[in-house]
């Protein structure tokens, strides 16, 4: 299902910088958005340890499990 979405408020700065990257890439803007979230959004993030697994890693550096 394709869905729709507008972007207001971008700042004139960012705007400007996706508009020369997409004509570096032969794109419109819109589909070089669409790559950069495919890009930003295509790996899960990094999780780090449970609260309760830093806890026991710390107690380990002082002998107590």
């Amino acid at each position: 299902m394709a869905t729709s979405m507008t972007i207001r408020n971008l700042h004139e700065r960012i705007e400007t910088r996706l508009r020369r990257q997409a004509a570096l890439h032969g794109r419109s803007m819109e589909d070089e958005a669409r790559g950069i979230l495919r890009a930003a959004l295509s790996t899960e993030p990094a999780r780090g340890a449970s609260l309760v697994e830093a806890i026991r890693a710390h107690s380990a550096l002082f002998g107590r499990t």
